[in-house]
């Protein structure tokens, strides 16, 4: 856009007619006023020629404010990952299978636990849905349907910024037009608060969050300090996870009451860097889940404005990137990087959904922070979903684990999480293959204290939310009275969840349990509504 134009003193006039008598400077007046009034014009009409092109985009009809939850009409359901499971034994004996691998429980979620189960052909392309086209993610772009910044466009000259990318989550404001017809007590975002507050008093002085030795910050003495320390290996991951949380809330180094907090954290996570790009130890058995939460977290900041760390979430995508198993070999990720040459393979494959979903939760980050990302890499993490994807009718809906070297599909025992992470993964990418009854079988296991599982909570929340109507109705109510009911409310562990009794308690403790419960209670801000990773086409 050129300069705007000075602005033209005008003199007191010396005579009382109504034309002055017009000299030669009076004509270089007129002159230079005439030319200058002719380019506006000109410019104007440009501008207009040119002016981009107004999209409208259907907006997803909203509950009434402050309107009472509708109760979900209570329905048989019949249990696929159940029925599946039960099945399993003796589907295995019948098929001469090989004996489960001995593995390690609770090492990082999810653990290495997986049964198998034969499955015949797919019947469908190698990227998943027959009908899509060749090239379908060519060209993305993020999408933001219901946000205020409905695109987020690629290519010089054509960047948006930290408001037109996470919309409402910036503003107070912002957020409660969003969670206000779902939540009209506030209670969720009381609980969410009373989280950060926890997380903030728990941050080591160098900045991380200490899996397990967060409780060295606990401001109370003997009994009174906080219990449900983790592994102190998934330091990096729990890290990530705690600073996922405060950008969700909005905050950053320079918005928010936490914007100490951020910064410290965001500096440590960048001090963990190695040349390579990786963050954190790769001592680390399954170093690529610290790695891969840890560059969502930089690419998030970066989206939202934090550009000091661009080179940082860049360098830790490049590595995320290189670690990826080409097509040939899987396509997704898992442990560690088993191109380099001399890393021996994982004994039942080297793709698993798990960490697959983390990286591309990573990329899709990155995506939005305009970071460079190949379209390739999508496609790959596509085929990897497509192959533990159950085809067969009874089981439709069910997103496994791992396919096995033998071409048999492994299911962790609990396998409604890796639908979850399936179900949200195909949301992203635009991919409907599976999305409809991956997102009925959730509702078979809505959340229930009596048995808390954060990391399932947290990715089936983001799909149900993504897939809105009565599904998400169904979800949302259980998931809020788990998680406000429960949150501790006394002494140094106000405001956050016992990891105790939680699936992956084991492995990322207290800061674990609680960044990621206010995480899902963060969901209606978040992420706008058909958000995704989609072509242009």
């Amino acid at each position: 856009m050129p300069a705007p134009l000075p602005e033209i003193e005008e003199e007191e006039p010396a005579y009382t007619g109504l034309m002055p008598p017009l000299g030669v400077s009076s004509f270089l007046h007129l002159a230079v006023l005439v030319l200058l009034y002719a380019c506006g014009r000109s410019y104007g009409a440009v501008r207009e020629a040119y002016a981009p092109t107004a999209v409208f985009v259907p907006q997803a009809p909203r509950p009434p404010a402050f309107a009472p939850e509708p109760e979900p009409e209570k329905t048989e359901v019949h249990s696929t990952v159940r029925d599946l499971e039960d099945r399993e034994g003796e589907e295995d004996r019948l098929a001469n299978d090989h004996p489960m691998p001995v593995h390690e429980q609770k090492e990082g979620p999810p653990s290495d636990h997986v049964e198998t189960l034969d499955e015949g052909a797919t019947g469908h392309d190698a990227l998943g849905d027959p009908n899509r086209p060749k090239d379908a993610l060519n060209a993305m772009e993020i999408s933001f349907v219901n946000g205020p910044g409905m695109r987020a466009p690629r290519g010089e000259g054509n960047s948006t910024g930290p408001a037109e990318r996470y919309g409402p989550r910036n503003t107070t404001g912002g957020q409660q037009s969003c969670w206000k017809p779902y939540d009209p007590s506030g209670k969720t975002q009381d609980a969410v608060k009373a989280a950060l507050k926890w997380l903030q008093h728990h941050q080591s002085p160098e900045g991380c969050w200490n899996a397990g030795g967060f409780e060295a910050h606990c401001h109370g003495e003997g009994h009174d300090k906080c219990t449900g320390p983790g592994a102190p290996e998934f330091s990096t991951g729990v890290t990530g996870l705690a600073l996922l949380a405060y950008l969700g809330h909005g905050d950053t180094t320079q918005n928010g009451k936490y914007q100490d907090t951020v910064r410290r954290g965001l500096s440590w996570l960048k001090g963990q860097q190695s040349g390579d790009g990786c963050i954190g130890p790769k001592t680390t058995e399954k170093h690529l889940y610290n790695h891969a939460i840890a560059t969502m977290a930089l690419a998030e900041a970066v989206g939202m404005g934090e550009y000091n760390y661009k080179d940082a979430a860049q360098k830790a995508v490049n590595y995320l990137l290189a670690c990826q198993n080409p097509a040939e070999k899987g396509g997704g990720w898992r442990y560690r990087n088993y191109n380099l040459p001399g890393t021996p393979s994982e004994t039942d494959g080297n793709n698993d959904t798990s960490v697959t979903g983390w990286a591309v939760m990573a990329l899709k980050s990155a995506r939005v922070a305009e970071l460079v990302i190949p379209d390739e890499a999508f496609d790959r993490a596509d085929a990897c979903l497509d192959a533990v994807y159950q085809t067969r009718e009874e089981y439709r809906g069910v997103f496994g684990y791992l396919r096995k070297p033998n071409g048999n599909l492994g299911l962790i025992h609990e396998g409604y999480t890796t639908t979850a992470v399936g179900v949200l993964v195909r949301q992203l990418m635009a991919r409907n293959k599976g999305v409809a009854e991956g997102a009925a079988t959730l509702l078979e296991r809505t959340p229930d204290w009596k048995a808390p599982n954060f990391y399932y909570w947290y990715y089936a929340t983001l799909a149900l939310f993504q897939t809105g109507g009565e599904s998400w109705t169904a979800w949302n109510k259980p998931m809020k009275e788990a998680l406000c009911k429960h949150q501790e409310t006394k002494g140094c562990a106000d405001g956050s969840w016992d990891p105790a009794q939680d699936t992956w308690g084991d492995a990322g403790g207290r800061v674990y349990t609680t960044a990621m419960g206010a995480l899902c209670l963060e969901v209606y801000y978040r992420y706008q509504k058909g958000m995704k990773i989609h072509a242009s086409h």
